[in-house]
């Protein structure tokens, strides 16, 4: 065994030293082959921990994302979005109805808990306060955007409010609909809390029966944000609609502790200024695939 030194003639300043059988038949090949792992190996770009400000090494730091996990694939598909007697009841005039398709999407399991706000915000604006599984509430349209705008600069996502028809399909049960009156059934006090059975408050998200999804509260406990501004639904079918481009209101669906049963109406429509906060308005939230 010899010490033998090679140089990369392709390479300068690159060498290997390293002991050798001259005896060897492929020895050659067995020069090329180390050099070219020693080329490989200081080819390698080199990994370092961050640097604090104090001069310390710190672990890269992880996305932060509290609402990992608590959604619900929704599989796209055709309905008929508004009101139809035989399936709603009544029906009032802004709820004409008509046929959206979908795609994909995903939906919040539940409304947003105070805890997932705080998690995000640092601080609970609810009047219902000291519940953590409580829905948040006393939140306007407006809060409700900067906080998906923290919530994606600290997640990486690209978190955001259903429309109104991802938000009616979901309650419906998407595919999987019974064609219930309400979201999950056909009685309110089942899968609500309203106010009849609410004591004048809100309530820990997953007390009350699931729909066909596996979403919990779409009917009852507090109104629910859409993205959409309010309008009169269109008279053609529309794919992935998303309302118009201004407007006065924003949409909320699915009523609260302090409604009746009339508001829990799957295709009821509400509306309200876009800076309204009350203690009977929370959301939920959406994502594409």
């Amino acid at each position: 065994m010899y010490e033998i030194e090679i140089t990369s003639t392709e390479h300068p300043g690159i060498s290997l030293r390293k002991d050798y059988n001259v005896t060897e038949i492929n020895l050659e090949a067995r020069y090329e082959a180390d050099l070219q792992a020693e080329i490989d190996r200081r080819s390698q770009p080199a990994v370092t921990a961050p640097v604090s400000a104090a001069g310390l090494k710190t672990e890269p730091e992880k996305a932060s994302d509290p609402l990992e996990g608590a959604f619900v694939l929704v599989k796209g598909g055709s309905f008929t979005m508004g009101c139809l007697p035989e399936r709603d009841g009544t029906c009032e005039s802004y709820e004409t109805a008509y046929q959206v398709a979908l795609s994909d999407y995903y939906m919040g399991e539940t409304e947003v808990t105070q805890a997932q706000w705080r998690a995000v915000t640092g601080n609970n604006p609810s009047r219902f306060s000291g519940c953590d599984q409580c829905p948040v509430e006393q939140v306007s349209w407006e809060d409700v955007q900067e906080f998906i705008y923290t919530l994606n600069q600290k997640s990486g996502k690209r978190y955001r409010l259903p429309s109104e028809a991802e938000w009616e399909y979901a309650a419906r049960g998407g595919n999987q609909s019974k064609n219930s009156t309400y979201a999950g059934g056909p009685y309110v006090g089942v899968v609500a809390w309203y106010d009849g059975n609410s004591e004048k408050k809100t309530h820990p998200v997953k007390a009350k029966v699931a729909n066909e999804l596996g979403l919990y509260d779409m009917s009852g406990n507090v109104w629910e944000w859409c993205q959409d501004w309010l309008a009169k639904y269109p008279d053609s079918r529309q794919t992935n609609p998303t309302g118009p481009a201004s407007g006065s209101f924003r949409v909320l669906r699915g009523g609260s502790w302090f409604s009746v049963p009339t508001y829990f109406r799957v295709a009821l429509r509400f509306k309200l200024t876009p800076d309204n906060r009350n203690h009977s308005i929370g959301f939920r939230l959406a994502r594409t695939p």
